[in-house]
This record gives C-alpha cells, sequence and structure tokens, in this order.
C-alpha cells in the first residue's frame, strides 16, 4: 500500500515543528536561513510583493512564477523540515543497524549538498 498525502501530518510538520525550530532558535534555522538566502538572490526567480502580484492577477496575467516573501518563508520552511526528516532517517537507521543509503538527490541527481544541512549525527542520537 502506497504512501498518500496526510493533511494532519503535513500541518504538524510545517507548522508545528518548522515553528518550534524558528521559535527556539534550534541549528535548523541555519538550514532555513540559507535556503531563503539563496532564494531571494536567485537572480532567475521574479520576486515581488503580494499586492503587485495581486495586481498582475487581476490583469490576468500569470503569475504562479512569481516568488512573494511567503511564498519564500514557506519553501525554506519546507525545505528545512525536509533536510531534518532526511538526517533523522538516517539516524535512525544507524540505530537500528540497518544499511544507510545516500538521498535521491545523492543518488540519482548527483546533487551533493555541502554545507547547506546540518552533519551527520546532528540529532544528538547516536
Amino acid at each position: 500500500m502506497g504512501t498518500t498525502y496526510d493533511p494532519w501530518l503535513h500541518s504538524r510538520l510545517l507548522h508545528s515543528l518548522a515553528t518550534s525550530f524558528m521559535k527556539s532558535k534550534s541549528p535548523w534555522r541555519q538550514v532555513y536561513d540559507n535556503y531563503k538566502h539563496r532564494l531571494v538572490t536567485d537572480p532567475s526567480r521574479i520576486k515581488m510583493t503580494s499586492v503587485q502580484k495581486s495586481k498582475l492577477f487581476r490583469e490576468g496575467q500569470d503569475v504562479g512564477h512569481i516568488w512573494t516573501p511567503g511564498r519564500i518563508h514557506r519553501a525554506s520552511m519546507r525545505y528545512m523540515v525536509k533536510m531534518f526528516l532526511l538526517d533523522f532517517w538516517r539516524e535512525w537507521r544507524i540505530i537500528e543497524g540497518l544499511p544507510v543509503v545516500p538521498s535521491y538527490a545523492e543518488a540519482k541527481l548527483g546533487l551533493v549538498h555541502k554545507g547547506n544541512h546540518l552533519p551527520q549525527s546532528s540529532l544528538g542520537l547516536g
């Protein structure tokens, strides 16, 4: 049986966990800040305020590619939680004595993120 979208889990991870990381000044906040900086400074992304985007939308223009501060914030929070879950999964596998394989991005796409997320054993579990 496959995994499907779970709105309850989504809200707990993206709202509760991410907000907790942000408020507690967790080391994971650095992951958020780094990714947010990456999005804000990316010249290929069109950025504007929500008011400007709404005006373009009312004029009938396509606004799906526009990045508002809220969209950047939510994307950064999603990335922070994904990196936490990746490290949590790795640590769990190590504790259980199971083999640890590279992430999909590393194994299939050849992407190795240097310095974007915390090093292994950052969870304090091992």
